[in-house]
């Protein structure tokens, strides 16, 4: 049984000889408050719609509008992210940034 929402965004590199690689999310939304952990050799970028809407560093995020305001922004969401949301997220090696 699958969950309806995204929880927990994390990955490890799949291949070595990768520098960047899509998250596999099964066409799921992100729930309010998910947290997302990039390792030290990483960086997670959010895209919406084909736009760059955050990056985020090594470290553990807790998903929110308070840590992601270009996201809110784009999604343009009137009730603090209240509703969870849907993005395409690449881990990349941070030197290629």
């Amino acid at each position: 049984m699958s969950l309806p929402f995204i929880e927990i965004i994390e990955e490890i590199t799949p291949d070595p000889n990768l520098l960047m690689w899509k998250f596999a999310d099964a066409d799921k939304e992100i729930k309010k408050g998910a947290q997302l952990t990039v390792r030290e050799s990483q960086a997670a970028m959010f895209l919406n719609e084909g736009q760059l809407a955050d990056v985020f560093t090594a470290g553990r995020h807790k998903l929110s509008t308070q840590n992601i305001p270009v996201l809110s922004r784009l999604k343009g969401w009137k009730f603090g992210f209240e509703s969870p949301f849907k993005a395409d997220i690449y881990f990349l090696i941070p030197a290629i940034l």
